[in-house]
């Protein structure tokens, strides 16, 4: 199956110790099982050490320290895991984020705004719209096999329409695909309601 990005997707990479919100504070991280294998074949040296910090919990996940932090994060914020093992010794949830990806008739990958430097690379981009080839997965095809690149596509061609003003292109989009918009009070609801990894974000 073709795997498909982003033009900016080649881009992105983690800053580590420069990132502002850890993703390696505040979040339960969860081990996959092929990481748990490698971890308990580990023996000696800081390896022998990591299972030591592994709850066998369902799923499997990393057991937190104070302020919510990975056992596994330095005082500088880096990862202790990669600058003893290596990154093939990270767990997919570690390896991957903030990537994720669609699979229909083709996997395409992109990176979630969730990420601050993810958020960075996306929003500076010009060229958002450009989707370009990047090799390919063995993965089979969605069995609803929804494809919406067309019409995101569309999308993408109104909001580059520099005769309408940003209002028009957004009040286009959403006659065309019937899309109404809701009173801006149900959206602070239901962000009220969402759980906050810190309080300071809400406001």
């Amino acid at each position: 199956m073709e795997l498909l990005a982003p033009g900016y997707y080649k881009n992105f990479k983690c800053i580590a110790d420069k990132c502002k919100n850890s993703c390696c504070v505040g979040w339960e991280i969860d081990i996959d099982k092929n990481t748990l294998k490698k971890y308990k074949k580990l023996k000696s040296g800081y390896g022998a050490s990591i299972m030591n910090t592994v709850s066998m919990d369902e799923p499997p996940h990393f057991i937190l320290q104070e302020n919510d932090r990975c056992p596994h994060l330095d005082e500088n914020g880096l990862c202790k895991i990669i600058i003893n093992k290596g990154e093939k010794y990270l767990c997919d949830i570690c390896r991957e984020h903030p990537r994720f990806y669609n699979y229909t008739s083709v996997c395409e990958v992109g990176i979630g705004m969730s990420c601050e430097e993810a958020a960075r690379v996306i929003l500076s981009s010009p060229d958002y719209d450009l989707i370009e080839p990047i090799g390919k997965v063995d993965a089979p095809c969605d069995e609803f096999c929804f494809d919406g690149r067309g019409d995101r596509e569309e999308i993408y061609k109104i909001l580059k329409d520099s005769a309408l003003n940003y209002s028009a292109r957004l009040e286009k989009i959403y006659k065309k695909y019937q899309i109404e918009i809701a009173n801006d009070k149900e959206y602070h609801s239901i962000l009220d309601s969402l759980e906050y990894l810190d309080q300071s974000h809400k406001e």
